[in-house]
């Protein structure tokens, strides 16, 4: 077990609690608005009148700033800071202990994720679709930029069921996608990687509460849950902070690390 994974039972209760404290403004709480939980008719929404309507919205080509998230798993727990910086191509992300003590940096370079690991000095990379067991669950196959760029999974939906709150897309290769029905802001996803590997890994990530940029919402606190390994994930960016022009450095690998890569 990773040493910055470890907690006693009523810490992580603690951590729990105040994670959902501080993300104070969302109105439902981290999963109490579940949209995978709700019953799903045919719908006549077409696809492409969502895809063109999120087309108008303007949208940053980058952003940055400083986030919290609580991880839980069997047997394991942990509250984290991180600072992220996340651009089209390349999302770098510096993680923190409770106490400010680097413990990893994450950076996810289209399908590829490299995963520094500042305690024990190792290097690991592997396919976005396919983490190794090995690895920590708090790094989702879903990079922070497709939260905010949601429109190409639209494109490739092939059916719309609603409900009385959202719309729900079934995108081949994918799972599903969901899109609040007053607004068509991103409420959820259901990711299944039994389609891109031969290990199936069930991730859900449900949006709780937004910013507004140029009158399009865009996730700030959310949720996620890997019902393979029973791990959740809590994260709010608390200073989300819009560019147009930033790009990420790419990450550099310590020589004295060591280095394992998964190919699936």
């Amino acid at each position: 077990m990773n040493k910055w994974h470890n907690s006693l039972f009523t810490s992580t209760v603690f951590l729990l609690v105040s994670v959902l404290f501080l993300q104070g403004c969302g109105s439902s709480g981290f999963m109490l608005r579940s949209s995978t939980d709700q019953l799903y008719t045919p719908s006549n929404i077409t696809i492409s009148e969502v895809y063109d309507l999120l087309q108008t919205q303007t949208l940053p080509s980058s952003f940055s700033g400083k986030g919290k998230l609580f991880f839980s798993a069997p047997g394991q727990s942990e509250r984290l800071s991180f600072e992220y910086l996340v651009g089209q191509d390349r999302e770098v992300y510096e993680m923190k202990n409770r106490i400010g003590i680097p413990v990893a940096t994450i950076q996810i370079e289209g399908d590829s994720v490299l995963f520094l690991d500042r305690i024990e000095s190792r290097a690991i990379r592997w396919h976005k679709n396919t983490p190794p067991l090995s690895v920590p669950g708090l790094i989702p196959p879903i990079r922070l930029y497709e939260l905010v760029h949601y429109e190409h999974w639209i494109l490739q939906a092939q059916e719309v069921d609603q409900s009385t709150r959202d719309a729900r897309f079934t995108i081949p290769g994918f799972g599903y996608v969901y899109l609040e029905l007053e607004t068509f802001a991103l409420s959820g996803l259901t990711y299944n990687s039994s389609s891109q590997s031969s290990m199936s890994e069930v991730w859900k990530l449900q949006v709780n509460d937004r910013k507004n940029y140029k009158n399009s919402p865009i996730a700030r606190t959310f949720s996620i849950e890997n019902e393979t390994r029973k791990s959740q994930l809590f994260v709010q960016l608390v200073d989300l902070q819009f560019n147009q022009s930033v790009i990420p450095p790419p990450v550099s690998i310590p020589s004295n690390y060591t280095q394992t890569r998964y190919v699936d």
